[in-house]
């Protein structure tokens, strides 16, 4: 009796602990989301969405941290100093699954150069004009400019040309190209200067103070004028007569005309003679010439354009002050 009882009891036992075989509950699956990170060089903090149970984050090397939540990992990487970009990663795993989420980061950016040489610092250039180059050194975009019109940039590569107009003035020109690379602390200007233009005319002085010609039938004034007060060596003298009314053209040929008082006054009578050696040296006459008058106020501008006898060029200047006296 006692003998039943007690194997009926450890059968009932034995039933209860069949219902104990059942599969246990497993972690299953991880998704990640995103599964790839790229960090700026100066360092950044992004986030990953991870669904799974039971995972855990390591992350491969030392420059990438993560802090891990309920179904997120936050992940903070540094500045990377490096020239170059580093990569590493970070494992998520579970009791059943592995996921691994890449992390890049680029590389620092290297420091730019702003510095902006040119060469050479100065140009001059000849009356009649020339190209010239400069050579130019900058890591940035670079540009030339100018407010002279008589100067032509032409940029090209490491490099600008310059080409200067030909000066037609009898003066020496300057100018200034101003070269930048957009940093303001490095702009270079360049100091452009050309030479006169060469001045084909010899200056004349008065010498005889203009009188008038009483012996002529109608009212006439002469005018010596020269290269030296007196000619003692090499120079030039020219008479000139003046007339009311219309200009002869039987000495020389001449062009040109300028008002005077109320009326015209005209040169009709014009002598261009050249010395050498002094006035007891001899002589040479012009065979024909051209006249430019101007008179602004009491200053009188006369330009004489010839040939002389022996075919030889000649250009002359007179500009001041002519007393019209008669007496």
């Amino acid at each position: 009796m006692f003998i039943l009882a007690g194997v009926m009891a450890t059968g009932f036992v034995a039933c209860g602990d069949g219902g104990g075989n059942e599969t246990p509950e497993t972690d299953g699956e991880i998704v990640v989301a995103p599964e790839t990170l790229d960090f700026i060089a100066g360092g950044e903090t992004k986030t990953v969405d991870v669904t799974g149970k039971n995972w855990t984050a390591t992350p491969s090397a030392d420059w990438i941290e993560v802090v891990t939540s309920e179904g997120q990992i936050t992940v903070t990487v540094g500045e990377n100093e490096l020239t170059e970009g580093r990569e590493g990663s970070i494992e998520v795993k579970n009791a059943e699954d592995t996921k691994t989420i890449a992390v890049t980061q680029r590389a620092a950016v290297e420091p730019v150069d702003e510095s902006l040489a040119v060469d050479p610092g100065e140009l001059s250039f000849v009356a009649e004009g020339e190209t010239l180059t400069v050579a130019v050194t900058s890591e940035l975009e670079w540009g030339a400019t100018t407010d002279d019109d008589w100067l032509t940039i032409t940029e090209g590569d490491g490099s600008f040309e310059v080409t200067a107009a030909a000066n037609e003035l009898f003066e020496i020109r300057t100018a200034s190209i101003v070269v930048s690379n957009g940093v303001e602390s490095e702009n270079k200007t360049i100091t452009v200067s050309q030479e006169a233009a060469v001045d084909p005319y010899t200056d004349l002085r008065w010498a005889v103070q203009a009188f008038a010609m009483g012996d002529w039938n109608e009212l006439g004034y002469e005018v010596v004028l020269q290269t030296a007060e007196n000619i003692t060596g090499d120079g030039y003298k020219i008479i000139l007569r003046f007339f009311d009314g219309t200009p002869a053209t039987e000495i020389i040929p001449i062009s040109g005309t300028y008002n005077w008082k109320n009326g015209d006054l005209y040169v009709s009578y014009a002598i261009v003679e050249k010395y050498t050696g002094g006035v007891s040296g001899g002589e040479v006459q012009s065979s024909s010439c051209t006249m430019i008058f101007d008179k602004d106020g009491d200053t009188y501008t006369i330009l004489i354009d010839g040939v002389l006898e022996n075919s030889e060029e000649y250009h002359l200047r007179y500009v001041g002050a002519i007393n019209f006296m008669a007496f």
